[in-house]
Order: structure tokens, then C-alpha cells, then sequence
């Protein structure tokens, strides 16, 4: 959630963005994501959790639309543990 907090003072919109959470398992992971972001022109934020030694933790990506959505095709949902999904 703080890397979204910080996506939206990056990237103010004037329509309401719907929110989709992905996951990865680690930091080498979260970092190649980032990596593929850059490379494919889609801006983002990054958030390091000042609580942990400032460990890059969550990054959220200027609202997509239309093409630009298939850069996350591969990720993960996020599961919730109550929502059976």
C-alpha cells in the first residue's frame, strides 16, 4: 500500500484507477520486475520500508490501459487468505 500512496502522487489521474495486487516471492524477483517495467516504457514507483533498513519492498505502476496491461500478464495475483482465491 505505501507504493501505491506514492504512485498516486507520482502519477495523479482524474479517473478512479481500479487496483490489481501481484506478488513475487523476493527481492531478486520484485527487482527483475522492475527491470522488465523499465524496459518496456511503463513508469513506477518504488517504496523501501524505512522500518527494515530501507529494503525495497512494493513498487506501483502508472494506471495501464489497454496494451500496456500485458507487461504484467505473467505475475501472480496476490491470494488472500480468506477469499479462497
Amino acid at each position: 500500500m505505501h507504493s501505491l500512496i506514492e504512485s498516486t502522487k507520482a502519477f495523479p489521474t482524474s479517473t478512479h484507477p481500479h487496483l490489481v495486487f501481484c506478488s513475487v516471492r523476493d527481492t531478486d524477483r520484485l527487482n527483475k520486475a522492475a527491470k522488465k517495467l523499465s524496459k518496456n516504457g511503463i513508469k513506477f514507483k518504488c517504496f523501501y520500508e524505512p522500518d527494515i533498513g530501507n529494503q525495497f519492498t512494493s513498487l506501483a505502476t502508472e494506471p495501464l490501459r489497454g496494451d500496456k496491461r500485458r507487461v504484467l500478464k505473467d505475475f501472480q495475483l496476490m491470494k488472500g487468505e480468506n477469499h479462497g482465491t
